[in-house]
């Protein structure tokens, strides 16, 4: 199991929830594409995710005394930024082809509430989701 620090991806959670509320205000769907393109990539490999690559490299170093260690699971918050990415997917499609712009606004809303949330509390629902269905699926393995 490999371990992410928690406050890099804490800090990349709370842009990205600021990038999908500036979408919004400004109206704009590209932006939102382009920020679910960010959490798409970022979710394949931590190394990938930009947000949290700035904060881990570079503002952890300057304006933190001591490093902590890793603790989260990474697996977790590779399928947070999956669910949210493609939210926001899905929220592109409604708007673009479907022209249902209220709706695809609630779905980025969504996302935009959950990420600010797991960034300010720490309380990510993505993560609670991974944690909920890995020991549904790895109780059913222990069955058989």
């Amino acid at each position: 199991m490999r371990l992410i620090h928690e406050d890099s991806l804490r800090f990349s959670m709370v842009l990205y929830g600021i990038l999908v509320l500036l979408a919004y205000l400004l109206n704009n769907f590209w932006i939102m594409l382009a920020i679910g393109v960010l959490m798409g990539v970022g979710s394949i490999s931590i190394n990938y995710n930009l947000f949290y690559q700035l904060h881990s490299s570079c503002l952890r170093r300057i304006f933190s005394k001591e490093s902590p260690s890793p603790s989260k699971d990474i697996n977790e918050a590779r399928f947070a930024g999956s669910v949210a990415a493609i939210l926001l997917f899905l929220a592109f499609w409604l708007f673009y082809f479907w022209k249902l712009t209220m709706l695809a606004w609630v779905l980025a809303g969504l996302v935009m509430f959950l990420n600010l949330l797991a960034g300010a509390t720490g309380i990510c629902v993505g993560s609670l989701m991974y944690v909920f269905f890995r020991k549904i699926f790895r109780g059913k393995e222990n069955q058989s």
